[in-house]
């Protein structure tokens, strides 16, 4: 779910966040640009892969959008992303 004000768009990841989805949120996002703050809430998905992480990080080094939020992530998947270069560097944060 995307939604967007403030100058902020949130998207909230439902129970299963797939390659499918995050190509779906990339596509999304790139209609949306510039963004000027992107918040990303995983706290309600149960299953995260891997390879739909690695869409996000390319996602956030790629495109328009000058700051993130990550949230609700585990601590693998938090690690998982600072190995593929996702964070402060790029204006984000990733938090439990």
């Amino acid at each position: 779910m995307i939604t967007a004000g403030s100058g902020t768009t949130y998207v909230r990841a439902e129970a299963r966040f797939g390659v499918a989805e995050a190509r779906r949120l990339r596509d999304a996002l790139a209609l949306l640009a510039p963004v000027n703050h992107l918040s990303i809430d995983f706290g309600s998905a149960v299953h995260v892969e891997d390879a739909a992480l690695s869409i996000v990080a390319e996602m956030l080094g790629k495109t328009d959008i000058r700051s993130f939020q990550l949230t609700g992530l585990t601590r693998h998947r938090r690690r998982l992303l600072r190995y593929m270069g996702v964070g402060r560097e790029q204006g984000g944060a990733i938090a439990a």
